[in-house]
């Protein structure tokens, strides 16, 4: 379903509301946004380059990350799927770099481990009750948890 036409809102409206994508499929798609990623970059290295291909109809390479690590996967198959679709250790390489950066911009957010006065408000009976405030959602930056469960299905398989 995701190589049929690949295309940036095809592929994440997929990835975000398609509940039986194949992890195989997922990473089928992935190697060939890396393939088109390390075009680009070797591309914009060469002194006289040219575009090599428009890639407007293509996700970046943070970009489908941040929506195929968002989708639901059994890590047993996607760890299958990395091992058969990533076999080069540069792609490996490319998806290990945007993982970094993530992870160096959580490391600079302010995590809050307790509530703030804001966070608490008095019940009918006067008793402080903790009511969370909405969690900001970050598109382009997927959840930490997200983040380190698929490094790790990467750094296993």
């Amino acid at each position: 379903m995701l190589n049929q036409r690949i295309h940036q809102q095809s592929i994440e409206l997929a990835l975000a509301k398609v509940p039986d994508l194949s992890e195989t499929e997922i990473m089928e798609c992935l190697y060939q946004v890396i393939a088109r990623h390390r075009e680009n970059e070797v591309a914009s290295r060469g002194a006289n380059a040219m575009q090599v291909d428009s890639a407007a109809d293509l996700p970046s390479l943070a970009s489908f990350l941040s929506s195929s690590m968002r989708y639901t996967a059994t890590p047993a198959a996607l760890r299958s799927a990395m091992r058969h679709s990533l076999r080069d250790a540069e792609d490996i390489l490319c998806i290990l770099k945007v993982i970094e950066n993530w992870i160096l911009r959580w490391m600079s957010k302010d995590i809050r481990m307790l509530p703030s006065k804001k966070d608490i408000k008095n019940d009918e009976h006067g008793i402080p009750v903790f009511k969370p405030r909405a969690k900001e959602e970050h598109k382009d930056l997927p959840p930490l948890e997200k983040v380190t469960i698929n490094s790790s299905s990467l750094l296993t398989g």
